[in-house]
């Protein structure tokens, strides 16, 4: 169980399948509470920092809307590949992890976001390219936070409100 879970803990999951890393954090739960019951402080804690690193992420990219309009986001990595609501997994590592306005279930006019996490990614500058499909986005701009080293003690977040147009 501890070796399955970490490894599905570790993994980014799109929107279809988020479930299974919930699932493998339930389980990767119940068993520090079982080792914990056991008395096993010490393999306890080894688990419990095994997952808080199977969880961390090293790119992760969210970006928010409101207004009646759909933003598409597409994610071009440092090896050449990209990632987007077309192409949700890439061989870089990339998960487009989901596209809240496409979904269908939020009001319309709401509020709305499109997520991209690449748990383990390679070295170089990654490309957020946002696109208008259609609508007028409240404010004429989107929020973009990107957070590196996500879950860890190195983390950090860029916070930008980037306008956005027709084009």
């Amino acid at each position: 169980v501890k070796w399955s879970s970490l490894g599905l803990i570790s993994q980014a999951w799109p929107c279809e399948q988020r479930h299974l890393g919930e699932q493998a954090f339930r389980a990767a739960k119940a068993t520090y509470a079982e080792l914990l019951r056991q008395g096993k402080e010490k393999e306890a804690r080894e688990f419990e920092m095994a997952a808080a690193k199977a969880a961390a992420r090293d790119v992760v990219v969210e970006v928010k809307w409101t207004g009646d309009a759909d933003i598409d986001v597409q994610v071009n990595e440092p090896a050449g590949t990209f990632c987007s609501y077309r192409q949700q997994r890439s061989t870089s590592g990339g998960v487009f992890g989901g596209d809240s306005y496409a979904a269908g279930n939020r009001p319309m006019g709401g509020s709305y976001s499109e997520l991209y996490i690449c748990s383990q990614g390679f070295a170089g500058e990654y490309q957020v390219q946002l696109k208008n499909v259609w609508g007028k986005v409240a404010g004429g701009k989107v929020t973009v936070d990107i957070y590196t080293n996500y879950l860890t003690d190195k983390g950090q977040k860029i916070h930008h409100q980037i306008p956005i147009g027709d084009k």
